[in-house]
């Protein structure tokens, strides 16, 4: 199959490409290249393919999603499976919570 025009874009976890710095164990607050983050960063699943992405980590992406009642969800996934989920409602500071809140600044009102 070729990829064509009229092929879909991958789905972007937080709604839209976004840019920032990395939060890697020992390398937070280097920004990676425009073309890494757009390639990798913002998609998810970059085990293997960045130096920087650790190997023991218990997930390979995220996704948020909103639910029923208005609420959002959080999603973690590796190899393409959920691992674990919950509300963001019941997060605490963290990167994941920083990461919903761009998810929600994307949905419609």
């Amino acid at each position: 199959m070729d990829d064509g025009p009229l092929d879909p874009p991958p789905r972007l976890p937080l709604g839209r490409a976004w840019a920032g710095v990395c939060v890697a164990p020992g390398f937070v607050s280097e920004e990676p290249e425009e073309t890494e983050q757009r390639e990798i960063c913002n998609i998810g699943y970059a085990r293997g393919r960045c130096g920087r992405f650790p190997s023991n980590a218990e997930v390979d992406a995220v996704r948020f999603s909103a639910d029923r009642d208005g609420g959002l969800v959080y999603i973690l996934e590796k190899n393409h499976a959920p691992v674990r989920h919950g509300q963001v409602s019941d997060l605490l500071e963290s990167t994941l919570l920083r990461q919903a809140k761009a998810f929600a600044d994307q949905l419609p009102i």
